[in-house]
């Protein structure tokens, strides 16, 4: 019997348009040009392996690093305004979560800076919503090492088969079906609806 449903921060509850956008205001303001496909600097080449999302590395060690790879002077505090500015509440989750909110525990589990979650938090409210949360930044580890998923169901108090677990990166959805949580990959707020109720949700087939 599900108990438990456990949400991502970043590209669940709230946007994943970030890279975009950042990455966009970054070119103009320094006249970069990167390839679509390759990481971004800023992101998928610093962000985990630094330390900083985990709480490893300081945010101005962590924007230093990036400004050692670009080769170029950044303002970290005008680039992290930018960057944060950038999320907003993806308001059907948001919903959704207040619906299931009383009837299910709900967790929070996410890979964040402290720094950024605390901004965030300021900005969204978002942890009065959550019955547990667990963000990589306090926590020293990150998705998807596997101490994390056990601290956020010993957070709920509940059993990993108890849980459902929604991600928008597959990665991160790998390791919960070993242990037994089930889980679902982020695409919309009508998919996640539909996959929930197909786990058995039922409360989300009443207004």
């Amino acid at each position: 019997m599900i108990k438990g449903i456990i949400f991502d921060l970043g590209g669940v509850y709230l946007n994943r348009g970030i890279r975009k956008a950042f990455r966009e205001n970054f070119t103009k303001m320094f006249n970069l040009s990167f390839d679509e496909n390759k990481p971004f600097p800023i992101f998928g080449e610093n962000l985990y392996p630094s330390g900083f999302v985990s709480g490893k590395t300081s945010e101005e060690q962590y924007w230093k690093l990036c400004e050692n790879d670009l080769g170029i002077k950044i303002d970290p505090e005008k680039l992290r305004t930018i960057l944060l500015n950038t999320f907003e509440e993806q308001k059907d989750v948001v919903a959704l979560v207040k619906k299931l909110k009383g009837i299910y525990q709900l967790g929070l589990l996410s890979d964040m800076p402290k720094e950024w979650a605390d901004w965030l938090e300021n900005r969204f409210h978002v942890f009065r919503n959550f019955d547990a949360v667990v963000i990589s930044g306090y926590e020293g580890t990150e998705k998807p090492n596997p101490e994390i998923y056990h601290l956020i169901l010993k957070k709920l108090k509940l059993k990993a088969e108890e849980c459902i677990f929604i991600d928008d990166w597959e990665r991160n959805l790998e390791y919960p079906p070993k242990i037994g949580m089930k889980t679902v990959l982020f695409k919309n707020s009508e998919q996640l609806k539909k996959e929930l109720k197909e786990l058995g949700i039922t409360v989300l087939n009443y207004a």
